[in-house]
């Protein structure tokens, strides 16, 4: 798990470098933000493995999710509709110039809640 996220660091660098050169930002932008979901959903799977083996996963938080998780997700997508899609909507400009770590943080987040919120519905 560390190798690939040192390795998925230093793909990003690369990314990065190459924006700075030729300016195109998506790619680099699109990239720093969807690893640390997968990374998010990877560090989630050996809880849902247990759940399953206890029978325990037969439905999700809905409210844990549109909570948490719809928030993390604007966050999360807010660098690409201000970049991509030219979307001036509330905060997206303030979550896309000043907080690309906090994006990264928000999108392990929303992977790891993804899978989190799959549990027996009465079990909190």
């Amino acid at each position: 798990m560390t190798g690939v996220f040192v390795l998925c660091l230093k793909q990003l660098e690369s990314l990065r470098e190459q924006a700075e050169q030729n300016f195109h930002l998506l790619p680099a932008i699109i990239f720093g933000l969807f690893y640390p979901l997968i990374l998010g959903i990877l560090f989630a799977l050996p809880s849902l493995w247990e759940r399953i083996k206890l029978k325990q996963a037969k439905g999700f938080k809905v409210n844990k999710f549109l909570g948490v998780g719809l928030p993390a997700m604007y966050i999360l997508s807010s660098p690409y509709l201000y970049y991509g899609m030219r979307l001036n909507l509330p905060f997206t400009r303030l979550f896309s110039n000043y907080s690309t770590e906090a994006g990264m943080l928000f999108s392990f987040l929303l992977g790891y809640l993804a899978i989190d919120c799959i549990s027996s519905k009465g079990k909190d």
